[in-house]
């Protein structure tokens, strides 16, 4: 699969979101002319203090850090939802895709969703993204670009 100039772009920005989303990240990912395929991991936030069980004793002291770290990180202790995720991707990537020479670009208004509970599926779902541009042209939205 050779990427068109917005393929281009939108793999740019779906590979930039771990740096928004500090607890996502990103595993296998295709693009293809009218869709893509990605695999997002959704990390779980650092343990509070509250919540540890750290000795009542440390924990004045390991509190004072964890409000150091919220004040200086808060998004490390935020989960992002799937939707929220995928709409910063296709807000960002449909917003440069315009200002760089396509101004009629536009997303499918929804998305699909599939929860992996195995490593068993992760790896299905690896080997279907990897191997889905050599079936684009069965695909019954197949269109020659």
């Amino acid at each position: 699969m050779h990427l068109s100039h917005e393929g281009r772009i939108s793999q740019q920005v779906w590979l930039s979101l771990p740096e928004r989303f500090t607890n996502v990240a990103i595993d296998a990912a295709v693009f293809m002319p009218n869709h893509m395929h990605g695999i997002v991991i959704i990390k779980k936030p650092p343990v509070t203090v509250q919540d540890s069980n750290i000795p009542e004793g440390f924990k004045p002291h390991m509190q004072k850090l964890e409000d150091q770290r919220l004040a200086t990180r808060p998004e490390a202790y935020k989960l992002p939802s799937v939707g929220e995720f995928v709409r910063t991707f296709k807000a960002a990537s449909t917003r440069l895709i315009r200002k760089n020479g396509s101004p009629s670009f536009a997303w499918q208004a929804n998305y699909w969703l599939t929860i992996l509970p195995t490593k068993e599926h992760v790896n299905r779902t690896r080997h279907y993204i990897y191997h889905n541009p050599a079936t684009w042209q069965k695909d019954k939205l197949y269109t020659v670009q």
